[in-house]
């Protein structure tokens, strides 16, 4: 598959489902007379749906071009009114066959919602409304006529785009039983992002980034991943929608969905996504994104792949290409002081050569109060990683090295609050964690650290 956002149904392996929901409602005879007694709309109203419904495509297409607003009027006052699911499913079903026949009709809604400004104060009003109806199928389609107007060109005011996103986010879930609705709501984000205008305002709602963040994971059933990285890839297009936001998480999220090997088409999104990055932001996060990669291993992976013979995809084999060069590249440019950092901006430390080093402590650990204690802050932060037993160790481990190899260092982390933790942890039930705590404790309160520490040696090796 080509990745493009032309189609309607781009990126929603719910479109089958939905155009198969679509095929029973139109085979439905809608009781007219039913809509009548309502009396939403007036009768002449009535009979024009109802002729309107009842004509082949040519004759409806002509009917559109003549009276395509008194068609909408009542679509619209139905849509908004309606709470029989029945009938809303049938009434939505035909104001998507209006949209579909005469895709510029949807200019004509500002009109309609101008005429009714006491009820509808926006074009977007009378659909809003409805995106909490229990019927997914009528709740798909509206998000799909509310992008529609968006695609348009039709300004959606920014509390309106907020209600949007945030019903998309109780849509968004990992558990198996929501997979239907995440499909549904991830269709609509991949529709909506199409504007570019949306792009920033969607990368800037940190709430619903968290959402799309939680879903990459390699649990996830594999369709929600593509949706979500499809979602995030067409974002990424756009220079000013990714230059001032926090993309560390979705950039590691991403690179761990990489390294499962998923499918073939996720694979293509997920280096898609990171390629966009590299390329649309400003070199030192550029090249941050780079060594977070090249310290997840990735630039054997992409060399493996550059490798591979038979049938490739061409996009996915030109982004292939295009890390190998600028993982090699950045690889012989990277100390090993860039490397540790990168691992701790990674949101997990493990027991790489550099922590076990004499000689990089002695070196690097200075450098650890640089910009305000920035690293040395995101270390101490691996403390508090109940869930993550080894960053922890790891974590106190390197305090204890800063301490060894920086005079001031217990002041300054005694400020921070980690030796208050690191004490704590001494009596941690898993033996890493509490052997690190010993040896890092007696570091910050002794100055004889040196033979304390090959005593606690003796006592961890007696047990």
């Amino acid at each position: 598959m080509q990745r493009t956002t032309s189609s309607s149904f781009e990126a929603d392996p719910t479109s089958n489902e939905i155009l198969d929901r679509r095929l029973v409602l139109r085979e439905k005879e809608m009781k007219w007379s039913a809509l009548s007694k309502l009396k939403i709309v007036g009768e002449e109203s009535i009979v024009l749906l109802q002729k309107f419904n009842d004509a082949d495509e040519k004759n409806k297409s002509v009917l559109l071009e003549k009276r395509g607003l008194e068609i909408l009027v009542p679509l619209i006052d139905f849509v908004y009114n309606i709470t029989s699911t029945e009938m809303a499913e049938y009434i939505i079903t035909v104001l998507g066959d209006v949209l579909e026949l005469n895709p510029k009709i949807v200019l004509l809604i500002p009109t309609v919602v101008e005429q009714q400004s006491e009820k509808y104060p926006t074009p977007f009003s009378p659909f809003l409304k409805r995106l909490d109806h229990t019927s997914s199928y009528v709740t798909h389609q509206v998000a799909r006529v509310i992008t529609t107007l968006v695609n348009a060109g039709i300004p959606i005011q920014d509390d309106e785009f907020a209600s949007f996103l945030r019903w998309a986010r109780t849509q968004i879930s990992t558990e198996s039983d929501r997979l239907h609705a995440s499909k549904l709501a991830l269709s609509a984000l991949a529709v909506m992002v199409r504007t570019p205008s949306m792009r920033s305002k969607l990368m800037n709602d940190h709430a619903t980034i968290r959402v799309l963040n939680s879903v990459l994971d390699p649990k996830t059933h594999v369709q929600v991943v593509y949706q979500a990285l499809f979602v995030l890839w067409v974002t990424s297009f756009d220079k000013e929608a990714v230059r001032h936001v926090d993309l560390h998480g979705l950039v590691l999220a991403s690179i761990l969905i990489i390294l499962e090997g998923p499918k073939e088409k996720v694979l293509r999104m997920g280096f898609g996504f990171l390629k966009n990055l590299v390329q649309n932001l400003d070199e030192e996060k550029s090249i941050e994104i780079q060594m977070l990669m090249i310290s997840h291993k990735l630039l054997p992976i992409v060399e493996n792949l550059s490798r591979q013979t038979g049938e490739q995809d061409e996009e996915l084999m030109a982004d292939v290409e295009f890390f190998v060069e600028k993982l090699r590249a950045c690889f012989e440019h990277m100390s090993s002081f860039d490397e540790y950092v990168t691992e701790v901006r990674s949101g997990k430390l493990e027991w790489s050569p550099v922590h076990r080093s004499q000689r990089f402590w002695r070196e690097n650990a200075v450098k650890l109060n640089d910009h305000k204690h920035e690293i040395l802050k995101s270390v101490v932060i691996y403390l508090d990683k109940e869930d993550d037993p080894v960053s922890v160790a790891v974590a106190i481990h390197d305090c204890g090295e800063y301490v060894s190899n920086y005079p001031f260092g217990r002041k300054i982390l005694e400020e921070l609050g980690a030796k208050t933790k690191i004490m704590l942890l001494m009596e941690h039930e898993n033996a890493s964690i509490k052997y690190e705590a010993l040896i890092t404790v007696q570091k910050m309160i002794s100055d004889n650290w040196e033979f304390l520490g090959q005593q606690t040696n003796k006592i961890a090796s007696s047990d």
